[in-house]
């Protein structure tokens, strides 16, 4: 009897399938094996942290994993992966059921499209639990993500209920395969039929796998949908009501199938951050806040042969722009058709046997150690490594802040720091290695750990051994401190060395972060053309006006009260959309010698935006400029949309303010501010909360950069990132 109603079941499931698609031409023949019983959950597994880079997947019967300090597999490395588990899981009574997720570190599930667990931080193992109520009978769609950071890697999902035992779910309650979700009314057209591609037939595909995130590092609120093709323009607005504008990301997954034998080249543009995967190959990598920009890279393909693909999206604020093209000798650039993508890859079984942990743990990347003595120090102004930093190269650590903390923009509460480099044995021998902190560290030796103080602390010494060789060992030591006084401070000795701080000459700092923003090369200054005493005005004449070049300007003892370089960014009409600038460029320029009356705001160089007028937000570019001798303010560039701010090679002095200031703290706003190559130059941002977005300085030492109080008392949480 049991077999005769699991048959009428598998019949009345497959007539509810052909009736929900009679309508719709599908790609893929579905299955005509209905499963009664689970085969377990689709897996993936990736090798970062973050669930991108390269992967495996297989079928996990159950979730229910302990790989101490190894990994899923022997292509994932040990520490800083991944892992998401997809699927339907089958409800056995109607009931309220509590799910459990054991993880260390990272976990989050969604069940039924709903999320019941989000710990998506680092910790130790430890269970948490959410709650649902299913009807006996149902599938429902399932996703665990899990990621490790360090150490122990454990994941495990389990439920229970009033009439179900705690336990991890069995692998007959789940399902790898979900069934296929039809578009909603808004997303891509109906499928086109088959089509014939180099002589074979072949289904035409219906698109990629979307999942669309309301935060910009691809977590967080998410819905999932089959887009077409990928070729969006959303302007300041976003890709679903769900989905707020700004700060949203997205990842589309599937394959992708070459019509021709040839080296492709593919296409993304994008405003701002995008990432490409095809064939488990990263051909583009462009994972930058930036306007709308074409990146490109090339891979060979053979026709009829379907290829993994994966492309990650951002955006930041502003405009939001993806799309996603390709050209090749016989194929012209075009956006990839919706025939050639499918949204659904093959699974890879799981190896034969499980996999065991390794006897030593790949040790955490370190940077490539530069010919600098001492090491490089990077100091957060948030207790997790992100936010505002400074990168700098510290002679070796043998630092007590007292209640201060290492630099303006770090608050003398809640910051972290971490050392990295090299240290150089001059014997082979045993070395003892000595942390005195107050607050957490840990010290690592080649990846080994060999100090583990990782708790909130008063002023200690701690100590740890290890046997080095004569030469190099990578070295990185991680600290932070919640509250009070501040001491990092590190020593070595052996039966050849005193103990000490590691000197100097021991140590080669590792390379610093790359700047995150490309920038062209300088203009070459080429003499001064134009000379003026009396102030120099400009404003666009009319609509097509969109470009400014000011090039090679020397303003001197002009009179009192007066500006030098006057720059209004839209035309005066009112009642009208404004003429606007897009593009402003200052270079070549020196101004000396103007001076006010008390309380009058005359300025060096002054930009005067119009937010809400302009058509686009602005960029401003100042480059080679040398302000000198006087009491007005130097450089003022305000109430105005900005994309991007640049300023290299600018110079101040002798001026009562020492100061480039950037004001939109009454309208306006700034997506992002770079600095580079001014040494001792102040930059002071003030704006509303929110208003300005990121400001990355580098090669300025002594540049003084300040989110500055507003009129209302607060600050703008620009996020500061300052390299050597």
């Amino acid at each position: 009897m049991l077999g005769t109603l699991e048959l009428r079941k598998s019949r009345k499931l497959r007539q509810a399938v052909n009736a929900l698609f009679a309508s719709r031409p599908t790609m893929e023949a579905i299955e005509e094996r209905v499963l009664l019983s689970g085969n377990g959950l689709s897996a993936t597994y990736f090798d970062n942290a973050d669930l991108t880079g390269k992967s495996i997947s297989r079928t996990d019967a159950t979730v229910n994993f302990n790989w101490y300090n190894g990994s899923p597999n022997s292509a994932i490395a040990p520490d800083s992966f991944s892992a998401r588990w997809t699927g339907q899981v089958l409800a056995d009574k109607t009931q309220t059921y509590t799910f459990y997720a054991t993880a260390d570190d990272g976990v989050r599930l969604w069940v039924d499209g709903k999320q019941i667990i989000n710990d998506w931080s680092d910790h130790g193992a430890r269970e948490d639990k959410g709650t649902i109520s299913l009807v006996a009978g149902k599938k429902y769609d399932i996703k665990l993500e899990y990621y490790d950071k360090q150490y122990g890697a454990t994941v495990r999902l389990a439920w229970s209920g009033a009439a179900t035992s705690k336990q991890i779910i069995p692998q007959a309650q789940l399902f790898s395969s979900t069934a296929v979700t039809p578009p909603d009314s808004s997303g891509p057209t109906p499928v086109p039929p088959s089509t014939s591609t180099g002589g074979t037939t072949t289904t035409a595909g219906h698109g990629l796998a979307a999942t669309y995130f309301d935060n910009a590092d691809l977590t967080g609120k998410s819905i999932s949908r089959t887009d077409g093709a990928v070729n969006f323009n959303w302007g300041n607005g976003s890709p679903n009501s769900a989905i707020a504008p700004d700060s949203f990301s997205a990842r589309w997954t599937g394959q992708v199938l070459a019509d021709k034998t040839q080296v492709y080249t593919f296409y993304t543009t994008s405003d701002d951050g995008v990432r490409l995967w095809v064939d488990g190959k990263e051909i583009i990598n462009d994972w930058s806040d930036h306007g709308a920009r074409e990146d490109k890279g090339t891979i060979s393909l053979v026709a009829g042969r379907k290829y993994d693909i994966k492309l990650e999206y951002y955006d930041k604020q502003y405009g939001a722009v993806i799309k996603l093209s390709w050209s090749g000798a016989a194929t012209v650039k075009q956006v990839i058709p919706q025939a050639q993508l499918f949204s659904t890859t093959a699974v890879i079984p799981p190896s034969s046997s499980t996999p065991t942990p390794p006897a030593t743990p790949t040790p955490p990347s370190t940077p490539a150690s530069t010919n600098v003595h001492g090491l490089l120090g990077t100091y957060y102004d948030n207790l997790d490594y992100t936010g505002s930093s400074i990168a700098r190269y510290d002679a070796n650590v043998s630092f007590d802040w007292g209640t201060s903390s290492p630099h303006q923009i770090i608050g003398r509460d809640t910051w972290a720091a971490r050392w990295q480099g090299q240290v150089v044995a001059a014997k082979t021998e045993t070395y003892t290695f000595s942390i005195t902190t107050d607050g957490g560290a840990r010290l690592y030796i080649d990846g080994k750990l060999v100090i583990d103080d990782w708790a909130n602390h008063d002023k200690r010494e701690r100590s740890g051994t290890i046997a080095l060789s004569a030469g190099r060992h990578d070295i990185k030591l991680d600290y932070y401190v919640v509250s009070g006084s501040a001491v990092a401070q590190l020593r070595w000795s052996s039966p050849s060395i005193a103990k000490q701080f590691i000197p100097s000459a021991n140590l080669f700092a590792a390379n610093p972060p790359q700047f995150p923003v490309a920038l062209p090369s300088a203009a070459p200054f080429t003499g001064f053309k134009h000379y003026t005493s009396s102030q120099v005005n400009f404003r666009p004449a009319n609509s097509g006006d969109k470009q400014l070049l000011l090039d090679g300007y020397r303003i001197s003892r002009i009179p009192i009260d007066t500006k030098g370089i006057n720059i209004s960014v839209t035309d005066p009409g009112s009642g009208q959309k404004a003429w606007a600038y897009n593009n402003i460029t200052i270079r070549n320029t020196e101004i000396s010698d103007i001076y006010r009356t008390p309380g009058f705001h005359n300025d060096f160089i002054r930009i005067g935006g119009a937010a809400g007028r302009q058509d686009t937000p602005m960029n401003i570019t100042l480059e080679n400029i040398n302000i000198h001798d006087g009491q007005a303010i130097p450089i003022l560039i305000t109430d105005g949309d900005y994309d991007t701010i640049t300023i290299r090679n600018v110079k101040i002095t002798n001026c009562t303010i020492n100061q480039l200031q950037i004001n939109c703290q009454n309208i306006g706003s700034v997506k992002r501010i770079i600095v580079e190559n001014c040494p001792g130059l102040h930059v002071a941002m003030v704006g509303k909360v929110g208003t300005i977005g990121a400001c990355y300085v580098r090669n300025s030492p002594d540049a003084g950069i300040g989110d500055s109080l507003n009129q209302q008392g607060t600050k703008s949480g620009v996020k500061i990132m300052i390299l050597p």
